[in-house]
Protein backbone atom coordinates (compact mmCIF):
# COMPACT_ATOMS: atom_id res chain seq x y z
CA UNK A 1 0.00 0.00 0.00
CA UNK A 2 2.55 2.52 1.08
CA UNK A 3 4.52 1.94 -2.35
CA UNK A 4 1.27 2.06 -4.66
CA UNK A 5 1.04 5.78 -3.46
CA UNK A 6 4.23 6.42 -4.80
CA UNK A 7 3.63 4.75 -8.61
CA UNK A 8 2.23 5.99 -11.52
CA UNK A 9 0.83 3.71 -14.02
CA UNK A 10 -0.67 3.04 -16.48
CA UNK A 11 -2.34 -0.61 -16.37
CA UNK A 12 -1.85 -3.19 -19.40
CA UNK A 13 -5.02 -5.24 -18.52
CA UNK A 14 -3.31 -8.10 -18.03
CA UNK A 15 -4.03 -8.67 -14.01
CA UNK A 16 -1.17 -11.21 -13.84
CA UNK A 17 1.57 -8.94 -15.25
CA UNK A 18 4.57 -7.86 -13.39
CA UNK A 19 4.88 -4.20 -12.29
CA UNK A 20 7.80 -2.79 -13.29
CA UNK A 21 8.45 0.39 -11.74
CA UNK A 22 10.87 2.58 -9.51
CA UNK A 23 10.16 2.39 -6.55
CA UNK A 24 10.19 -1.41 -6.87
CA UNK A 25 6.55 -2.84 -6.54
CA UNK A 26 6.25 -6.60 -4.75
CA UNK A 27 3.28 -7.51 -6.51
CA UNK A 28 1.67 -8.27 -9.94
CA UNK A 29 -0.99 -5.68 -11.61
CA UNK A 30 -3.53 -7.04 -9.86
CA UNK A 31 -2.07 -6.24 -6.65
CA UNK A 32 -1.56 -2.42 -7.21
CA UNK A 33 -4.85 -2.31 -8.99
CA UNK A 34 -6.64 -3.49 -5.58
CA UNK A 35 -4.68 -1.16 -3.68
CA UNK A 36 -5.47 1.60 -5.89
CA UNK A 37 -9.29 0.84 -5.63
CA UNK A 38 -8.79 0.87 -1.50
CA UNK A 39 -6.97 3.68 -1.33
CA UNK A 40 -10.22 5.83 -4.12
CA UNK A 41 -12.56 4.29 -1.69
CA UNK A 42 -10.82 4.89 1.34
CA UNK A 43 -10.86 8.86 0.28
CA UNK A 44 -14.34 9.39 -2.33
CA UNK A 45 -16.77 8.24 0.15
CA UNK A 46 -18.69 10.24 1.66
CA UNK A 47 -21.72 11.21 4.01
CA UNK A 48 -24.20 14.34 4.60
CA UNK A 49 -22.34 15.98 7.90
CA UNK A 50 -25.65 14.98 10.20
CA UNK A 51 -25.62 11.21 9.45
CA UNK A 52 -22.97 10.34 12.00
CA UNK A 53 -20.85 11.59 14.88
CA UNK A 54 -17.75 10.87 16.72
CA UNK A 55 -18.34 8.84 19.34
CA UNK A 56 -17.19 11.21 22.70
CA UNK A 57 -15.36 8.14 24.47
CA UNK A 58 -13.20 6.55 21.40
CA UNK A 59 -12.72 9.61 18.54
CA UNK A 60 -11.79 6.76 15.79
CA UNK A 61 -15.36 5.28 16.37
CA UNK A 62 -18.32 6.54 14.80
CA UNK A 63 -21.91 6.23 15.41
CA UNK A 64 -24.81 7.25 13.50
CA UNK A 65 -27.52 9.23 14.01
CA UNK A 66 -30.21 9.13 16.27
CA UNK A 67 -33.29 9.55 14.45
CA UNK A 68 -31.58 10.72 11.17
CA UNK A 69 -33.79 12.64 8.59
CA UNK A 70 -32.23 13.01 4.87
CA UNK A 71 -31.17 16.75 4.93
CA UNK A 72 -32.66 19.40 2.07
CA UNK A 73 -31.66 20.01 -1.46
CA UNK A 74 -29.78 23.37 -0.17
CA UNK A 75 -27.99 21.60 2.82
CA UNK A 76 -26.70 18.77 0.58
CA UNK A 77 -25.71 21.39 -2.39
CA UNK A 78 -23.08 23.15 0.17
CA UNK A 79 -19.57 21.32 0.41
CA UNK A 80 -19.17 22.12 4.28
CA UNK A 81 -22.15 19.92 4.54
CA UNK A 82 -20.03 16.76 3.19
CA UNK A 83 -17.36 14.50 5.21
CA UNK A 84 -15.28 11.49 4.48
CA UNK A 85 -16.86 8.55 6.00
CA UNK A 86 -14.68 5.64 6.38
CA UNK A 87 -11.18 5.86 8.33
CA UNK A 88 -8.44 6.95 6.43
CA UNK A 89 -5.22 4.70 5.86
CA UNK A 90 -2.16 5.56 7.81
CA UNK A 91 1.21 5.51 6.50
CA UNK A 92 2.04 2.02 7.24
CA UNK A 93 -0.31 1.23 5.03
CA UNK A 94 -3.29 -0.13 7.30
CA UNK A 95 -6.35 1.10 9.35
CA UNK A 96 -4.45 0.12 13.05
CA UNK A 97 -1.05 0.38 14.14
CA UNK A 98 0.81 -3.10 14.11
CA UNK A 99 0.77 -4.02 18.03
CA UNK A 100 4.64 -3.26 18.81
CA UNK A 101 7.30 -6.32 19.45
CA UNK A 102 8.98 -6.76 22.50
CA UNK A 103 12.32 -8.29 21.90
CA UNK A 104 13.13 -11.37 23.91
CA UNK A 105 14.95 -10.50 27.24
CA UNK A 106 13.61 -6.79 27.55
CA UNK A 107 10.80 -7.07 29.48
CA UNK A 108 11.13 -3.77 31.08
CA UNK A 109 10.20 -2.14 28.03
CA UNK A 110 6.73 -0.10 28.45
CA UNK A 111 4.61 -1.23 25.76
CA UNK A 112 2.35 1.74 26.37
CA UNK A 113 5.52 4.04 25.58
CA UNK A 114 6.12 2.29 22.29
CA UNK A 115 2.47 2.41 21.46
CA UNK A 116 2.47 6.35 21.79
CA UNK A 117 5.57 6.94 19.81
CA UNK A 118 4.15 4.63 16.78
CA UNK A 119 1.27 6.42 16.96
CA UNK A 120 2.87 9.99 17.20
CA UNK A 121 5.10 8.95 13.97
CA UNK A 122 1.86 8.05 12.30
CA UNK A 123 -1.43 9.67 13.59
CA UNK A 124 -4.93 8.86 13.09
CA UNK A 125 -6.59 11.56 11.20
CA UNK A 126 -9.99 12.58 12.41
CA UNK A 127 -12.86 11.04 11.64
CA UNK A 128 -16.01 12.35 9.61
CA UNK A 129 -13.17 15.22 8.13
CA UNK A 130 -14.94 17.80 6.27
CA UNK A 131 -14.96 17.96 2.40
CA UNK A 132 -13.62 21.55 2.34
CA UNK A 133 -10.46 20.66 4.41
CA UNK A 134 -9.05 18.69 1.39
CA UNK A 135 -6.45 19.64 -0.58
CA UNK A 136 -6.41 19.79 -4.41
CA UNK A 137 -3.71 19.09 -6.46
Amino acid sequence: MRISRKIKYLFTGDLEAPVVRNPFFQGKEKHLLKCQILRITASCTVVPRTMYSVNPEDKKEIDLTAEWKFPSFEFLGKIDNWVHHPQAILKNGRLTHLKPEIPEGQADVDEEKLIKEIEAKDPFEERLKPLSGDKCN
